[in-house]
């Protein structure tokens, strides 16, 4: 376990104290205060009675000392009443949407290769899962161990006014408890450690098993089959590291509760004894209460070591959180140039890129340029690293070898959120989000109007649907914030991601991944019509495997194994006879028409006519 402990705690805490600054140690103050009433009831006020009665003087004192702590404490019971009733409950909605605020956040920032590394997965799922809750423990398991810890010092104050002997006793018990604890932590920590790798596959059942998109093939497949053995997995090699892990634990805990506790009583006990009957150093008077101090100190010194073993068992987690929290993104956060001139072309050269966990290169040497106006066709079979390659030039991921420039600069020299920002962008995976239809579209850009809007929906097909809602553009779409919300088809999706494409033609350069693989062939090539007309001197890069988008680009490039392979017009490859020509000839022949035309083709060159 990294030594980060007292940097865990300090960062948790200025967290807390951001969200309400006296979160913190009000809740230490009542606590402490709390404990140490108790204290002079138990165990020092029963000795100064004791001690007046043996003395024969009047008890009025005594009486008037207990006056003024009764009407001590009412007050400190009316504090602490309106401050767990008022204050704590107020502060820790704060706090709950503090934290929530600034873990979201975070995650969205951080660089998108994070994503492929289980680790990062691991450190994002420990630190959400429970954390409001989480939070909470380490702030009342901390202030425990303060009250505790100040109780221990008074009553080893008070050991020190009877017998010097009991103090050094008292003083070993809580040494050894302390070392001890660390010790089994160290176990603890090993096995949350190994245990967070089948962590993984039940949180990945739990989060399939929920979503929408599983549920029919769980219901009617027997990949249900696959996943219960992956539970089965999971649930044995979890109880196989419990059976190794605490049983080393619960060995060092007997150890610690015979010799830390157990003896001390034990001993105190006796030397109290001797003191009384053989020494006569203390008298019935002073005996009782140390009887009562020594009961007090075995809990409280035995409450300290559990308290530290709970911070303890807090900093496994605070030390993921950490990780996860000042992880610092490489690309995400990088300040640069803004892009301040026209878009002039990209320029890729002898480009390579593997992922972090592979040992192979997904791309291999690319070289390619785009230029203004242009319109390019990344072709290729899945898997050729097509959709890799756009994510080079987007800048989610940074090349391993060679240089990519937009307007002759490299793209790492800009600011990366600008650079973005540049770019107009339907992803292969097409996401519907819990919000209107007007925001799925718009997606917080005010640069269009409604005409403008009604228009795109005429062209995408739309118009139609949207008009058959009665809230129209408002209406709501999934059933994960309403169960009124409408749900849109594969297909309606994509055309509601080219809406949002299209509302905005402020962007330097389009980039469509597959925009219409879930369409038919007749509708995919009416709406690359629409796209081609709607995007005419705009620079566009598609990527598919299917090649409606070849015939209307000025260049295409054919990709296999991570390589380009073939580049040139359509009809330049198509007289080259090669892969292109291959996979050309293989798709046509399933959408020709009795006069051997392609079908799509047929319809947008009578579009055109």
């Amino acid at each position: 376990m990294k030594n980060n402990f007292l940097k865990n705690y300090k960062f948790m805490l200025k967290t807390i104290s951001r969200a309400c600054a006296s979160r913190v140690w009000l809740n230490i103050f009542f606590t402490v205060v709390n404990d140490l009433f108790s204290i002079f009831y138990n165990v020092l006020f029963f000795a100064y009675f004791m001690e007046t009665v043996e003395k024969g003087e009047s008890i009025i004192q005594v009486g008037k000392v207990l006056i003024i702590f009764v009407l001590i404490n009412i007050v400190f019971e009316l504090l602490n009443s309106y401050y767990n009733q008022k204050y704590i409950p107020q502060n820790d909605v704060k706090l709950s949407l503090f934290l929530k605020n600034m873990i979201y956040k975070k995650i969205m920032e951080v660089d998108i290769e994070c994503f492929d590394n289980p680790e990062y997965y691991d450190n994002v799922t420990f630190t959400l899962n429970d954390l409001f809750e989480r939070v909470k423990n380490i702030l009342n398991n901390l202030s425990q161990f303060v009250s505790h810890l100040c109780c221990v010092i008074v009553l080893i104050g008070y050991f020190a006014q009877v017998d010097f002997v009991i103090v050094l006793i008292s003083l070993i018990s809580v040494s050894m408890g302390l070392f001890f604890e660390p010790v089994i932590n160290k176990q603890r920590y090993h096995y949350v450690n190994e245990g967070l790798k089948y962590q993984r596959k039940y949180d990945y059942v739990k989060r399939i098993s929920i979503q929408a998109e599983y549920a029919q093939e769980l219901r009617t497949t027997n990949v249900k089959n696959v996943l219960n053995k992956m539970l089965d997995n999971a649930f044995l090699g979890l109880r196989a590291l419990l059976k190794i892990y605490y049983r080393k634990i619960s060995m060092f805990d007997s150890v610690n509760a015979f010799f830390g506790f157990g003896i001390v009583s034990c001993l105190t006990t006796l030397i109290s004894l001797y003191r009384i009957i053989i020494d006569k150093s203390i008298t019935i008077a002073m005996f009782l209460p140390l009887l009562g101090a020594i009961a007090q100190f075995t809990w409280r010194a035995s409450s300290v070591i559990g308290s530290f073993n709970d911070i303890l068992n807090d900093n496994i987690y605070l030390n993921k959180f950490n990780e996860f929290y000042k992880y610092e993104p490489k690309i995400f956060l990088q300040k640069g140039e803004m892009v301040d001139v026209p878009f002039g072309g990209i320029k890729i050269e002898h480009l390579y890129f593997k992922y972090d966990n592979d040992d192979d290169y997904t791309l291999r040497d690319i070289c390619m340029e785009v230029q203004p106006k242009q319109k390019i066709a990344l072709v290729g079979y899945n898997g050729a690293g097509k959709s890799t390659l756009i994510n080079l030039i987007l800048r989610l991921y940074d090349p391993e070898q060679g240089s990519i420039t937009y307007n002759q600069k490299n793209i790492c020299d800009y600011n990366i959120k600008d650079y973005r920002s540049k770019y107009g962008i339907v992803f292969q995976d097409i996401n519907v989000y819990a919000a209107t239809i007007g925001q799925n579209i718009a997606m917080d850009t005010e640069v269009y109007s409604d005409a403008e809007m009604q228009n795109i929906m005429n062209l995408l097909h739309l118009r139609e649907k949207i008009d058959n809602y009665k809230s129209g553009f408002n209406t709501q779409l999934t059933h994960e914030l309403s169960d009124s919300g409408e749900m849109l088809s594969i297909g309606q999706s994509q055309c509601l991601a080219l809406a949002r494409v299209f509302i905005n033609q402020q962007k330097q350069l389009y980039i469509l991944d597959e925009p219409t693989s879930a369409l038919d062939p007749i509708a995919e090539e009416e709406i690359f019509g629409t796209i081609n007309s709607y995007l005419e001197d705009k620079t566009v890069i598609y990527i598919s495997h299917r090649f409606s988008a070849s015939k209307i680009a000025d260049k295409i490039y054919f990709m296999e194994n991570g390589r380009i392979i073939e580049q040139g017009t359509h009809d330049e490859l198509i007289r080259q006879k090669g892969k292109y020509a291959d996979m050309f000839n293989l798709q046509a022949k399933y959408y020709k028409d009795d006069s051997s035309e392609c079908i799509g083709w047929a319809m947008l060159k009578k579009q055109k006519e």
